[in-house]
């Protein structure tokens, strides 16, 4: 299914009002995602109920110890033009909103179809 990017978050409140107010026009749960590379998304889950992806560092093949380590803890995203792409946003608005993932704010997408 395809999605638009509603808008960028610094701050996770600000993303919840965000998810809050497109419930209120009528967009189910299951038509709102949040993306974000933050590891600090459990919060988020509780108070939105919303799909929520999160970019992680990839795994290298033969990383070392201290590169599994350091993936473990860094708040890194994948490549997140492939990630957006792969979640159904078109190829110039991922362009536009690689670097939000990268810098790490949350970003809201809903499904392109209006809220029912």
């Amino acid at each position: 299914m395809s999605k638009h990017i509603q808008g960028s978050y610094r701050k996770q409140e600000s993303a919840v009002e965000a998810v809050n107010k497109l419930k209120l026009e009528g967009y189910k749960p299951s038509q709102i995602t949040v993306v974000t590379n933050s590891k600090k998304t459990e919060e988020l889950k509780y108070e939105t109920s919303v799909n929520l992806e999160e970019g992680t560092k990839e795994k290298k093949k033969d990383e070392s110890l201290m590169d599994k380590v350091d993936r473990l803890f860094a708040d890194e995203t994948t490549n997140p033009l492939n990630q957006l792409r792969d979640l159904g946003v078109n190829e110039e608005e991922a362009k536009q909103h690689q670097g939000d993932m990268k810098s790490g704010l949350y970003l809201v997408l809903v499904d392109e179809t209006q809220p029912k």
